[in-house]
């Protein structure tokens, strides 16, 4: 806080060793392979891509809805779009900006579309595991950082009033279309850990 990113950066380059860890949320992995100077691997956690779109719905419309009329004018288009419309609405304007708003954790990840995920996952990953098992992904994560990881309440969702608890059938369909290549990840490292709860079990 306090710098800007060329600042940030340069920072980084000029005291980043090997092993260390950049932590935050607010440059994807593209931005920071672009600007780090040093060979790097990232760690993450994914949502299941409907539930997550349907959490920054919920979280967007109460986010909105909480402030007073003058505190909203500043608010980003996405709480404005879930503030006015109903799922079904926000979700046709995602469809309709698309290029912005389609799989989200692919564009986040840098992965594109036609790229093979295991392929990538060598080259790219150091840990990646979904959210909905992020006990387990604590685990995992001790064992290879050997250092204790973030507590459990850390995940924990916090919108104060949702106005959808689940998506229809036909919601999820657009959202499978809308975010294709996204469901195609979460279901990889789904895999991935149904294969490691066998192992366990088995040991």
């Amino acid at each position: 806080y306090g710098l800007t990113r060329a600042s940030a950066f340069r920072a980084i380059n000029a005291h980043i060793r090997p092993g260390d860890l950049i932590t935050g949320g607010h440059f994807d992995v593209l931005t920071i392979l672009r600007n780090i100077q040093h060979k790097i691997k990232f760690v993450t956690l994914l949502r299941h891509p409907a539930a997550r779109c349907l959490s920054e719905y919920n979280y967007s419309r109460d986010a909105y809805l909480r402030k007073l009329p003058g505190m909203r004018l500043d608010a980003g288009l996405r709480a404005k779009i879930a503030a006015r419309y109903s799922f079904d609405g926000y979700i046709d304007f995602l469809i309709e900006h698309r290029e912005s708003y389609g799989n989200i954790s692919a564009q986040f990840l840098g992965l594109r579309s036609r790229e093979d995920i295991s392929v990538f996952e060598r080259q790219s990953v150091f840990h990646w595991g979904t959210l909905e098992n992020h006990a387990h992904q604590r685990l995992q994560l001790h064992f290879k950082l050997k250092t204790p990881v973030l507590p459990d309440a850390i995940f924990s969702n916090r919108t104060i009033r949702r106005s959808v608890d689940s998506p229809s059938l036909a919601q999820m369909g657009r959202l499978h279309d809308l975010y294709l290549l996204d469901f195609e990840i979460w279901e990889h490292i789904g895999q991935q850990e149904k294969s490691l709860h066998q192992i366990a079990a088995v040991t």
